[in-house]
């Protein structure tokens, strides 16, 4: 794995605009890892986010950490080039799992030790974002604090706690107790003792999992798991219930937009903002929607005066969303920031969503791609994910967003989904190639490429329980896809490594055995085949078996509700489609909302 890196601290500050370098003086001092390169970085919102809202403080400052290959840069910060030691508080943001291994070894490249049971002092050290809220295990011994649920309900208690003379004055343990009782959605692992999490436990069970060795209690030699975890039903530990903003957003509350814009960045010099949160749609194997429920649409109006800093001539602007095209007012949005003279991009795009209107708006703004995600070939892979899209709706949006002008359309698949067979990915290729051939006049047309990612299960999702597809699988169907591929056209076709995505669905579905896969990431420098081999993952590994398997990401409690997963389960063997979430409050499907009277 070889980063990206586009120059030191001061290439990165210099190209920035509004970057804020504050003094100590007196403000809690916290330190923001990024566990990747300064290029994606500083196209994450949620992390920006909480950069903005803790220097918008008098009292904290917090500064900015990435990922370098260079000797000495990933352990600095951007603004002030201080060691992570010099900081009173770390966290970290953490979204890929394939990323994990990276803030270990941020983390002991700062000046800490990475092993948590190991920091005697020093800074507590805290992860959050949607990959560890939606399991902990793979980072438990590396990681003080988790903050699972969404950030403006965690940081404004959490940064209120920090900034106290009680928290400031409290040794380690009694700091972890003040943040896990004042803290909403967090989870303090040294204060959750191991042996009620276990059905049948090793003898000589300790208080903390440093104290058993976590090595060897996975897996057995053959690859079958060793641990017997209890179901949700007859667990004794009580799950962690996320944070959650509250539907609809409060009046006062502002959508997350970029507090800084960087030429370097991967969107360059482009102002990011929110204009929904969660997804009406329910795809069954999408974590976002799943962690985010229900669908949030910011309105126009807070949307709007969010970017008034940005809203300049030649400008641009990100509008970011699971579900971009199913804001109310995405019209009225988009004439306001075309009248400014705006570029606009957009985060991909639902097809069945796109008008001619719509289309030919995009194509105004001087968008020249975009994104969109059939996610499988046939109609009958697409029921079961319920990823409502026929293809007569694929092709006439893909017609439309050609016809106004649109040069590249990319198409996101995935390889591997439940019940796929050899005649889906021929339906996979045809369906690419159709919309190649129906987008152009003459030769004139838009650049196709398919994106096939392997599916990965995800917790708390109606397909958490389903299989991964071996490495000799993921090979074999991508070299068919590339051959089907190679008769239909030019059409680009980029493929996943089979290998990290084997790492990413043990991470994904891990027990504590997945710290090991951490550990030999770490040592191993990302080299996948090497940390597979040390970490004694064999083909045979129960993640690419099917049906019921233990749950230890129960520790977090699903936002649908173990119900709805159950029936949305059962509705994806029968290749079923469901409804989409209704545009109100309290429809009873799921638990997602919070209790209260139905919205019409």
């Amino acid at each position: 794995m070889r980063a990206y890196r586009p120059g030191g601290r001061k290439a990165f500050l210099a190209s920035e605009r509004g970057a804020l370098v504050k003094e100590p003086g007196g403000r809690v001092k916290i330190a923001l890892i990024w566990p990747g390169t300064y290029r994606t970085g500083m196209s994450a919102l949620g992390y920006l986010w909480v950069y903005g809202y803790l220097n918008s403080r008098s009292d904290t400052l917090a500064e900015r950490f990435f990922w370098s290959e260079e000797p000495g840069q990933t352990a600095r910060s951007v603004e002030s080039n201080r060691k992570l030691d010099d900081f009173d508080f770390v966290a970290a943001s953490m979204v890929l799992e394939n990323d994990y291994w990276l803030l270990p070894l941020m983390v002991a490249e700062g000046g800490l030790n990475p092993e948590r049971g190991q920091r005697n002092e020093g800074p507590l050290v805290a992860a959050g974002g949607i990959g560890v809220w939606s399991n902990p295990w793979p980072l438990w011994p590396f990681v003080d604090v988790f903050l699972t649920g969404e950030g403006e309900v965690s940081w404004p208690k959490l940064a209120d706690l920090l900034t106290s003379c009680d928290f400031k004055i409290a040794g380690a343990h009694e700091r972890l107790a003040l943040i896990s009782e004042l803290v909403p959605g967090a989870l303090v692992p040294a204060l959750r003792p191991p042996e009620s999490l276990f059905s049948t436990a090793p003898s000589g069970l300790a208080s903390d999992f440093e104290a058993i060795g976590l090595s060897g209690y996975g897996r057995n030699s053959d690859g079958s798991e060793r641990i017997d975890w209890p179901g949700p039903q007859s667990a004794q530990f009580e799950p962690v219930v996320p944070a959650f903003l509250n539907y609809p957003f409060e009046p006062a509350l502002r959508p997350p937009v970029s507090p800084i814009l960087s030429s370097l960045a991967e969107f360059s010099n482009t102002a990011l903002v929110e204009i929904s949160r969660g997804c009406p749609w329910g795809c069954r194997f999408c974590l976002a929607g799943a962690l985010y429920r229900p669908h949030r649409p910011w309105p126009a109006e807070t949307i709007l005066a969010a970017l008034e800093p940005y809203r300049r001539p030649g400008g641009r602007v990100g509008l970011i969303s699971p579900a971009v095209a199913d804001h109310p007012e995405l019209g009225t949005i988009l004439d306001v920031l075309y009248d400014d003279d705006l570029k606009v991009g957009l985060s991909s795009m639902r097809l069945s969503a796109v008008t001619e209107a719509l289309a030919l708006k995009l194509a105004k703004s001087g968008l020249t791609g975009l994104a969109v995600a059939p996610e499988g070939g046939s109609e009958t892979i697409r029921a079961i994910i319920n990823k409502n899209l026929s293809e007569a709706e694929i092709l006439s949006s893909a017609k439309l967003l050609a016809a106004a002008g649109l040069r590249r359309l990319k198409l996101y698949f995935m390889l591997g989904l439940p019940g796929e067979t050899d005649k889906d990915l021929e339906a996979m290729a045809e369906l690419a190639a159709l919309i190649y051939r129906q987008t152009r006049t003459g030769k004139k047309g838009p650049l196709v490429t398919v994106s096939a990612a392997n599916f990965t299960p995800k917790p708390h999702t109606p397909l958490e329980d389903a299989p991964l597809l071996t490495e000799s699988e993921m090979r074999r169907r991508g070299l068919l896809l590339t051959k089907l591929l190679k008769t239909k056209g030019p059409i680009e076709l980029k493929l996943d490594p089979p290998k990290w995505t084997i790492i990413q669905g043990l991470l994904a579905r891990g027990g504590p055995e997945s710290a090991d896969l951490v550990r030999a990431l770490v040592k191993h420098r990302g080299r996948s085949g090497q940390a597979l081999k040390e970490y004694g993952y064999q083909e045979s590994d129960p993640a690419h078996r099917g049906g019921e398997r233990s749950r230890p990401w129960r520790v977090i409690a699903p936002k649908a509700g173990t119900e709805y997963l159950q029936r949305e389960k059962q509705l994806s063997k029968q290749a079923v489609l469901s409804l989409p979430c209704p545009a109100k409050r309290g429809c009873g499907r799921c638990q997602a909302c919070p209790p209260g009277p139905a919205e019409s």
